[in-house]
């Protein structure tokens, strides 16, 4: 009924080389909010990356940050 995301330390060299780098350059997590804007607020305060602030697009509002590792994860507010 819910939504798990697993977080594993890498254990070899060739594991080492991909964090931050499993998707190339691309987006590889999406995270939804209600509020982009409360949200995006709260995460810079909280030292986050972005690498993109808030914009619109036709499938609502998204600003792309970087998590600790450097994977790009969107996050969006949906279109009404």
């Amino acid at each position: 009924g819910g939504t798990a995301l697993r977080l594993a330390l890498p254990s070899a060299p060739a594991q080492i080389d991909l964090v931050g780098r499993q998707a190339g350059s691309r987006v590889i997590f999406v995270m939804h909010t209600d509020n982009l804007a409360r949200d995006h607020a709260t995460l810079l305060a909280r030292g986050v990356v972005f690498e993109e602030g808030p914009r619109n697009e036709a499938y609502g509002s998204v600003a792309v940050f970087l998590d600790c590792c450097g994977n790009r994860w969107d996050l969006i507010q949906p279109a009404p």
